[in-house]
């Protein structure tokens, strides 16, 4: 995972990036010194947070509407970092499905159906602790 030698002052680092996990880490540090050996553990928990409300980037719905229809368009927006989030539409059927990057963001294509169609959104996140948060309210007519 990493390996350093530790300066005349006793200190020493190394770089590495870990990434999420649930719920941690336990990393064992060794230090040698010809046939001294001596070993550490250290735990580290990975903080989630609280998961936010998703945020529809595109498409863009305006008056309750959108311009695009009967064709596949994409849906960007941000939601939790790591949260996988699911979209549904209003029979909970879903018709999206991604994980969200470390910035939140997200994106899925999807077909919208021809003009006057209505859609009424929802967008579910599971956390990295399993936790998870409903987005509503996110409802349009295609071809506005």
């Amino acid at each position: 995972m990493g390996k350093t030698t530790i300066g005349s002052d006793g200190t020493w680092a190394f770089t590495r990036n870990l990434g999420p996990t649930n719920p941690g880490y336990v990393l064992t540090f060794t230090a040698t010194l010809g046939s001294d050996v001596r070993q550490e553990k250290l735990s580290l928990t990975y903080e989630t947070g609280d998961l936010v409300d998703v945020q529809i980037a595109s498409p863009v719905i305006r008056d309750g509407g959108i311009a695009e229809a009967h064709r596949t368009i994409t849906f960007r927006g941000t939601a939790t970092p790591f949260a996988t989030v699911v979209g549904k539409n209003q029979w909970g059927t879903p018709f999206g499905s991604t994980t969200a990057s470390s910035t939140g963001a997200f994106a899925f294509d999807r077909y919208v159906g021809p003009v006057g169609t209505v859609y009424q959104l929802t967008f579910e996140q599971t956390g990295l602790d399993g936790a998870t948060k409903t987005t509503t309210g996110i409802d349009f007519v295609t071809g506005r």
